[in-house]
């Protein structure tokens, strides 16, 4: 692809993705994107976008978050959700006997049991129990006590 002398390459696990049916990039006035028609375990991995101007060259990767596992039977592993994974999840299956869809919506609520923020803005405590008196805040201190 060329725009104005931007070339644009996309690589699957460090190899040239070469464009098929399931693979069709699209390009839109600097817009670039890769659509996939549909997907199999083996296309687990990392892809990665290079495009390349007369100013210079950038790259951006994805890949790696969902996981398509078979053993008898597919399984769609999302393994750190994220509130932007939420929506329409939908799962064809295809065979010379027919085909067969089925939906669902993936909701991502936060977690709860999460207290990084309210420790982060707790205030310091000194040390009040008595295997921490001798403890001394060296944080304000100016001359350290003498023994």
């Amino acid at each position: 692809m060329t725009y104005s002398n931007m070339k644009v390459e996309w690589f699957f696990n460090g190899k040239p993705l070469p464009h098929k049916n399931r693979f069709q990039p699209i390009y839109d006035f600097g817009y670039v994107a890769m659509n996939f028609g549909w997907v199999y375990p083996e296309d687990s991995g990392e892809y990665l976008c290079r495009a390349t101007n007369l100013y210079g060259m950038d790259e951006t990767k994805a890949g790696n978050r969902y996981k398509l596992s078979y053993d008898g039977m597919y399984h769609l592993d999302i393994p750190k959700t994220r509130q932007y994974d939420h929506g329409k999840v939908e799962v064809v299956a295809r065979s010379s006997l027919g085909e067969a869809r089925c939906e669902t919506t993936l909701t991502v609520k936060p977690r709860s049991d999460d207290y990084r923020g309210v420790l982060k803005n707790s205030p310091r405590r000194e040390y009040l129990s008595p295997w921490g008196r001798g403890r001394w805040n060296t944080e304000n201190l100016v001359d350290p006590p003498q023994d």
